[in-house]
């Protein structure tokens, strides 16, 4: 086991300095053929990438809270419908039904939330 390790760290090392010296050949070649591009790709590919993947994690949260209103809205009609025996005797329809309707209305806060960071 220990053997398989450590050949494992080896050529992840190996692939690291192989991949590092393959960016620089890239990175010195792009500057000797043009260096007004390589100054254009390295001022706007770096913000870039910041830009997309802040927002990627910006989606992210908004589908997480999306889909926890979404999943509290069917949990409470879940609830619902399994006591609807027990709703009946106590005549709390309208209350269970505004209860829900107030769950959907909150998962769909939600969901224009997560569209409206899409736009």
């Amino acid at each position: 086991d220990v053997r398989e390790v450590c050949d494992t760290l080896q050529r992840v090392a190996l692939h690291g300095v192989q991949d590092a010296v393959l960016l620089m050949q890239g990175v010195v070649t792009m500057f000797m053929i043009s260096p007004k591009l390589f100054l254009l790709v390295m001022a706007t590919v770096p913000p870039g990438t910041a830009l997309l993947v802040g927002l990627g994690t910006l989606l992210r949260h908004a589908q997480s809270k999306a889909n926890t209103a979404s999943v509290e809205a069917h949990g409470q009609a879940v609830q619902a419908l399994s006591a609807l025996r027990t709703v009946r005797a106590f005549s709390q329809e309208d209350r269970e039904a505004e209860e829900y309707t107030k769950a959907l209305q909150h998962a769909g806060a939600k969901r224009l939330e997560f569209y409206c960071v899409l736009a």
